[in-house]
């Protein structure tokens, strides 16, 4: 019953989107992922008060103090400026901050990540298969036939595949994720090799300039992993030409259209460093969803009337850098600096397959240039990078 309900959760966190874009849900349902940082967050701090077997490592205390700098960081902008207009959407904007770093420290103090690694059986990986063909198919199918599974816009003649998502965004995030615990548990499955040259394609498919970034860097390390551990700096070379090479026809196009949201906002947390250094402008102020919710004042003087007058706010999120630069501003930028770093030598330590850690973390880094990767799927990435991160017992192999 239990490896049932973790393998019915994995498969929920890869395909919820589906289920909350195609059906009508009471607004409750949007805030699931909050919830879940929060019960996890009351079921850890109930475990360390009564259990004292359950103790932190040194890496973990430099995480969590790390955090707790960086909310006061951003408090401080926001008592000095007062740019918010609620103070409730300075704890909405703390949550969605926290979805990612806190729920990924969570797991791996409370160990989850162990038991829902050992969970994910054959069975589990079939069912994704069979999904993946499905999901192909039908891709292939949207190029000659408009079966409403495309995007309304054209890239390079062709429509984007999105599937059931709301957007391909959504589509390439799920592409990763299996790809990653494809990776993971290769030895568990049957032709595994097959089927991730299957997802790449359907990355290909979406069209996004963010998927053949990744299609394209994936390839080099998948099969030159070994030479390139040994050439570490001529890796970082290729991966970095691979990434400006596949988005310089993207950056062009920013630069062509000064107005543009993300040209506007990226300009933006330039001015918020300077205006108030050494933070920032606090949180529920700049380059997000909950900023133009609550009509941050920070847009007085950083226009993106059109934004407002459309009344499309998801515009405000399709950055992910300018959030963390305009909000927490140099000192804020050091300290998540250092918790990236600490976060990232958990994710490798004692770790005995790393390329697929290395899917995810290579994807933050491609997404966070055009969207709010760990705001939006903040939660999500944390189970993921948490289980694949996770050693593989020597049975398994």
């Amino acid at each position: 019953m239990k490896k049932k309900i973790i393998n019915l959760f994995i498969i929920f966190i890869l395909f919820s989107n589906i289920l909350f874009s195609n059906i009508s849900l009471p607004e409750f349902f949007n805030w699931w992922d909050v919830l879940f940082e929060l019960v996890l967050l009351a079921f850890f701090l109930w475990n360390l008060c009564n259990n004292r077997n359950l103790k932190l490592k040194k890496e973990y205390w430099i995480c969590y103090i790390l955090l707790l700098i960086i909310i006061l960081i951003g408090i401080i902008g926001d008592i000095i400026f007062k740019y918010y207009n609620s103070t409730y959407a300075i704890f909405k904007d703390i949550l969605s901050f926290l979805k990612f770093p806190l729920t990924f420290l969570l797991i791996k103090n409370l160990n989850l990540d162990a038991k829902v690694s050992e969970l994910l059986d054959e069975k589990f990986f079939y069912i994704l298969k069979v999904l993946i063909v499905i999901i192909l198919v039908l891709g292939v199918l949207s190029l000659f036939v408009d079966i409403g599974m495309s995007m309304e816009e054209y890239r390079h003649g062709i429509r984007p595949y999105r599937f059931l998502f709301s957007h391909s965004t959504f589509l390439v995030i799920n592409m990763i994720f299996i790809l990653s615990l494809f990776e993971y548990k290769k030895n568990l499955i049957k032709n595994y090799i097959i089927f991730e040259f299957l997802i790449l394609a359907i990355l290909l498919l979406t069209m996004r300039t963010k998927a053949f970034a990744f299609v394209g860097a994936f390839i080099i390390i998948k099969f030159f992993e070994k030479t390139l551990i040994k050439h570490k700096k001529i890796f970082f070379i290729i991966i970095f030409l691979i990434l400006f090479s596949t988005a310089y026809s993207k950056l062009a196009l920013y630069a062509s259209f000064s107005s543009s949201t993300r040209e506007v906002l990226y300009k933006g947390c330039e001015t918020l460093i300077v205006k108030c250094f050494p933070v920032g402008s606090g949180f529920a102020t700049y380059a997000s969803h909950i900023s133009g919710e609550y009509v941050s004042k920070v847009y007085d003087f950083i226009p993106v009337n059109y934004v407002f007058e459309s009344q499309n706010l998801a515009q405000l999120g399709d950055v992910g850098f300018p959030y963390y630069i305009g909000q927490f501003g140099i000192l804020g930028c050091v300290c998540i600096l250092f918790l990236v770093s600490n976060i990232i030598k958990i994710c490798l330590k004692d770790n005995n397959n790393k390329l697929a850690t290395y899917i995810l973390l290579l994807y933050i880094l491609i997404g966070m240039t055009t969207e709010s990767t760990l705001l939006n799927f903040g939660l999500e990435i944390a189970i993921i990078l948490a289980t694949v991160s996770t050693k593989i017992k020597i049975e398994e192999k």
